[in-house]
């Protein structure tokens, strides 16, 4: 015998069963994926159309807010031609050994004042504001 529950079937040994015309369809991943990309690239587009149009208008300030092409335009050549300083290459390869020596200084100087606050005490106890500080985990309640 066989009893209707919901929208699924139930057999009296337990075991759920479905006539395949009426098993759920599964959601289509790919369908999914399709339409949220869709979307991005609509919002995506519908910013930059709305940047381009309110730059052109003169309702943004051209001083502050330059038009999208001709950020494109001007990437375009700077990349084709260079910069007055040099190539777009270049550049990045300098501002990039830049910050890497800029985080080896700072994590080698961080290290050496942890290191320093940690063991001298006259350093440590300098760093403090009202004199010492008691760590709450070592002391004993009041």
């Amino acid at each position: 015998m066989t009893e209707i529950i919901g929208a699924e079937y139930e057999t009296r040994a337990g075991i759920a069963s479905m006539p395949e015309t009426e098993m759920p369809r599964r959601p289509n991943r790919w369908r999914h994926r399709l339409i949220v990309h869709a979307s991005q690239l609509g919002v995506l587009l519908v910013v930059l159309g709305g940047w381009q149009w309110a730059a052109s208008s003169g309702h943004l300030d051209p001083v502050l807010f330059g038009k999208p092409s001709g950020v494109v335009g001007r990437l375009h050549t700077w990349i084709r031609d260079g910069t007055a300083i040099g190539s777009l290459g270049q550049q990045i390869e300098v501002t990039l050994k830049e910050a890497v020596l800029g985080f080896a200084i700072g994590t080698a100087l961080g290290i050496v004042s942890g290191i320093a606050l940690g063991r001298v005490r006259s350093a440590s106890s300098s760093t403090h504001f009202r004199g010492r500080v008691r760590s709450t985990a070592t002391s004993s309640p009041t």
